[in-house]
């Protein structure tokens, strides 16, 4: 997967991430505090770690355009999305889904005061 260090920003248009593993946090992407991450019309499947199998995020996330984030898993919560303090979501137009967590939020979980704003 990916990894984004403190105050970095990283764009995905029409890309694909997966199959990826990570032994604690985000099998796809997983985003320190202080970056920008954007998917735009890209995917992320089948991918799975200790804690936001999809996506971890620690900061801002954008997930755009009919991008999907799908099978993923986590041993714990946030099979798709995990949130982490004060993280905000924006989607747009995006599916998460079939996506599984062996605590909580299958989906997306939300740790502490996350923002989450979800359009069609």
């Amino acid at each position: 997967g990916a990894y984004m260090a403190q105050g970095s920003t990283l764009s995905f248009s029409n890309a694909t991430i997966s199959g990826c593993r990570a032994g604690s946090y985000g099998g796809g992407v997983f985003s320190e505090i202080e970056t920008n991450l954007s998917l735009v019309t890209s995917q992320v499947v089948n991918c799975i770690a200790e804690e936001g199998g999809g996506v971890y995020s620690n900061s801002i996330t954008e997930v755009k355009t009919m991008s999907i984030i799908s099978n993923c898993s986590s041993l714990q919560d946030g099979g798709g999305i995990y949130l982490n303090r004060s993280a905000s979501l924006d989607m747009v137009s995006s599916t998460v889904s079939n996506c599984q967590a062996l605590a909580n939020g299958g989906g997306i979980f939300a740790y502490e005061p996350s923002a989450i704003l979800l359009n069609q």
